[in-house]
This record gives C-alpha cells, structure tokens and sequence, in this order.
C-alpha cells in the first residue's frame, strides 16, 4: 500500500512540477530535480523503498535534461559555468548532494545510487561546460587539464578508499587526457612544440601509471625495528 501511495505522489508530483515550469527548461530541469528531493524527504515520514528508486529516476530525467542545456548553447560564445544553463546545472549538482545527504540513514544501494550521481552528473558537467568554452584552442588545453586532474584525482580517490574500480577510473580518464593531449598537439604549427607536447604527454602517463601501481601504504608489511 505504501509503495502504491509513493509512485502515485512521485508521478503526480513531476507531472504537476512539469506543467508548472514547462515553458522554461532551465527553470523546468531545476525544478524537476528538486521536485525529486522533495518527494524522497517526504519518505521520512512514510518509509517505503518507492520513494528512492522513483526520484532516481526523475533525477537522472533532469540531470540529462539540464546537461542537455548546456550543451546546446552557441559554441564559443561564452565563459564556462556563467550562463543561466550553468546555474540550472549547479542546482541539479545541489539537489543530487540533497539526495545523498537524505540517503544517509538508508541501506547501501540508496547511497551508493545517489553517490554515484552525484559524481557522474558533475564530471559530465564539468565535459559540457569546457566543451566549446572560449575557443577552439583554449577548449582543447581546458579539456586536457580537467581530464589529467580528474584522473590523478580518481587515482587518489581509489588509493585512499582501497578501491581498484577507481583507480581504474583515474586510469582511463589519464589517457583520455593523453589522447586529447596528443590531438591538439599534433595541430600545433611547429615540430618542436609539438616534440615537446609528446614528452610531456609521456611523462604524465608514466606517472598516472606508476602511481597506479603503487601499493597502499596500509598494505604495505610492517618494518620490524631491531
């Protein structure tokens, strides 16, 4: 019965939050989101596992929705993360750390949902907005940067959680950096600069790999003092 009070009030609830806000979709995307907290606080008060599963859902219909927005602006035209579709996106980002913050009592699967959305919706935010930032040029050294951060990020993440799906992660995103790095390197006019963009190139990924490797600390056998 409780599950049946839950997915009526959720879809009501979106259906009544869409027509309200339908003729704005950054307002509307927002909204959306928020609509989506909202019903999971209101499980607080009526428990039933209806209230995580289905604001997940129009959760990820207002992540992709306000994604969607910023990607469709004019490219070039403008400074990352200062348009109104960027403001749509941060409280999307905010509502998805809502989510979390809600889930915290909850079971494991609850957490780890709304965790994960969090990170996967401000990493593709972060792609979106550097994409097409400024110019061609400065989008490409952005999109470098961010990936080869977020990679020694996911590195440390996993290094420090145990976790050899992170580490992983940060893996794949540093070559995904050095596959960027080598594209806009190889449109360079001069040989030496482009030279010099392939060592560098070289080097971060030897690093990213050989942190990789390296065992944790924790791991590591106890030295016996004599």
């Amino acid at each position: 019965m409780r599950d049946a009070l839950a997915a009526s009030t959720w879809a009501a609830a979106m259906l009544a939050t869409w027509l309200t806000t339908r003729t704005v979709p950054t307002l509307a995307a927002a909204s959306l989101a928020w609509a989506s907290v909202v019903v999971v606080w209101l499980g607080l008060w009526i428990p039933s596992p209806s209230w995580t599963w289905t604001s997940r859902i129009s959760l990820v219909i207002g992540s992709l929705w306000g994604l969607s927005l910023v990607s469709a602006r004019p490219p070039y035209e403008a400074l990352p993360f200062t348009t109104l579709e960027s403001a749509t996106a941060f409280a999307v980002a905010v509502a998805w750390g809502a989510a979390l913050h809600a889930a915290r009592m909850d079971g494991e699967t609850s957490r780890a949902s709304a965790r994960f959305g969090l990170v996967a919706f401000a990493f593709l935010w972060g792609h979106v907005e550097l994409d097409h930032a400024i110019s061609p040029s400065a989008s490409s050294l952005l999109l470098i940067g961010y990936y080869a951060v977020s990679s020694v990020g996911f590195v440390g993440w996993g290094r420090l959680k145990r976790s050899a799906h992170l580490r992983r992660l940060g893996l794949g995103l540093g070559i995904i950096a050095a596959f960027l790095a080598v594209r806009g390197a190889w449109r360079l006019p001069e040989a030496g600069a482009r030279i010099a963009a392939y060592l560098v190139v070289s080097v971060f990924l030897l690093g990213i790999a050989w942190w990789y490797r390296q065992p944790d600390e924790e791991a590591l056998p106890a030295q016996t003092l004599h």
